[in-house]
């Protein structure tokens, strides 16, 4: 728990101890609010309040001191750690729908550019976002943030381990793009440091290059090219909200100033 939302919970359980010595000093009018929060700390305590994020083989089992469930790892597209800014990015403008206050926010995060997220967040740094296949995204806050990612997305727990080699890449895809001369600087940075590296997060992209026309048989001056472990991969992250993520952050910033083509390609020799 950050220190921030420690100091805000110790101050908010404090209302029902003065509820309390006020109806005893003062009038029982009061005893009924004061039981009325003590079961709204309760239902937040017990049920809305995870105490566990537990990464099985298959599924990602999450605890509650009243209830559990369980999601399958196959329907995890992808899991990073995320900082505030990048949440900003991400999600943009966000508004907190259920508790919050006690031990941290709980319930689900309406936000401005993703839609409806699910949230459990006991700090405020050091912030995991869970993309899910076909389902809404999670927020979470686990224990031991760093090692909870590499052991749900599958990478080694340790410098020590053997690494992982990764499959030879059987499918492509590339991106065209025209862009206007006075957006072309900011275009590059952020392609190159913020747009291939959130490409880089799906799990399946093997690499990315960009390459810039030098004798141009079309109208198109860059092209970047990505390479995918499979082309089933490649069909799920077409289909995935990460990739609506990323066509929406393109049209975000670009709009207007550039044109795109995409293809597909899989491999056929040798």
């Amino acid at each position: 728990m950050s220190r921030g939302i420690r100091a805000l919970t110790l101050a908010v359980l404090v209302l029902p101890l003065v509820l309390f010595a006020f109806a005893v000093a003062a009038s029982r009018l009061i005893l009924a609010p004061a039981l009325f929060v003590t079961a709204i700390y309760a239902w937040v305590w017990f049920w809305l309040r995870p105490t566990r994020f537990v990464v099985h083989p298959g599924v990602l089992e999450v605890i509650w001191p009243l209830r559990r469930r369980e999601i399958r790892r196959s329907d995890i597209a992808s899991v990073r750690l995320i900082d505030r800014d990048e949440l900003r990015r991400e999600a943009g403008w966000c508004l907190r729908v259920g508790a919050g206050g006690l031990w941290g926010g709980f319930g689900w995060l309406w936000t401005q550019r993703r839609g409806i997220v699910r949230m459990y967040v006991a700090r405020t740094d050091s912030l995991v976002w869970i993309e899910r296949a076909g389902g809404q995204p999670w927020l979470i806050t686990p224990e031991q943030p760093q090692a909870f990612v590499r052991a749900l997305s599958g990478q080694p727990d340790s410098p020590a381990s053997p690494p992982r080699r990764s499959p030879m890449p059987t499918a492509l895809f590339t991106v065209k793009a025209t862009i206007t001369p006075d957006r072309e600087k900011a275009f590059n940075e952020w392609y190159n440091h913020e747009h291939i590296p959130d490409v880089l997060k799906f799990p399946g992209v093997v690499s990315a290059r960009r390459y810039k026309a030098t004798q141009p048989e079309d109208r198109f001056q860059y092209v970047a090219v990505y390479e995918f472990e499979s082309e089933e991969t490649l069909q799920r992250f077409l289909a995935s909200e990460h990739f609506a993520f990323l066509r929406r952050e393109y049209d975000r910033n670009f709009a207007g100033v550039s044109d795109r083509q995409r293809a597909t390609y899989v491999q056929v020799w040798p």
